[in-house]
């Protein structure tokens, strides 16, 4: 028989029931619920530790206050959006990124990818979605000059060797 998946509502719901009744046992709110006995009494210790670690990640336990709680959800709310509003970002990244977000692209490719759309995105999260650093995005920003001074430098120095090689009939 396949275990049974329950919401974080219902089961915050049935933890609820249990504690706000005194003198209940796990069998009887359980039968109320339909409901195995045992996995009703694991879900209390997994609220407490739930609540544990929120507090521990710096966010509040859920208050019994009603106004509280509706300002706690809201918060809540706008976190969740700003998380979609990123992930929705990232769906849109595959899209124009192509070869850029395949496995073994040099990281020379993911930097000129973030260059070229540091207008429409923000190279922080352009960044965290390739894998590159910002301090070495920016720094080969930042050497765009000596790069190009490079490059002439080493155009003319070919440009002096196919003359010499010429010069000497080949050799």
């Amino acid at each position: 028989m396949a275990m049974k998946d329950y919401s974080n509502e219902f089961k915050a719901d049935a933890v609820a029931t249990y504690e706000s009744k005194p003198g209940a046992t796990y069998k009887s709110i359980a039968a109320d619920l339909g409901i195995n006995r045992a996995t009703l009494r694991e879900w209390p210790a997994a609220a407490r530790s739930g609540a544990a670690a929120q507090a521990r990640a710096g966010q509040p336990a859920p208050s019994t206050d009603p106004d509280e709680r509706i300002r706690q959800l809201e918060a809540r709310v706008a976190e969740l959006e700003a998380s979609e509003r990123k992930l929705a970002t990232e769906r849109e990244h595959p899209a124009q990124g192509g070869q850029v977000f395949r496995r073994r692209v040099e990281l020379v490719n993911r930097v000129q990818f973030v260059h070229d759309h540091r207008n429409s995105f923000v190279v922080k999260r352009l960044c965290q979605v390739l894998g590159v650093h910002r301090s070495s995005y920016y720094k080969w920003r930042d050497g765009a000059d000596a790069r190009t001074a490079r490059q002439a430098a080493d155009q003319a120095l070919a440009e002096q060797i196919r003359a010499v090689h010429d010069d000497s009939d080949g050799a």
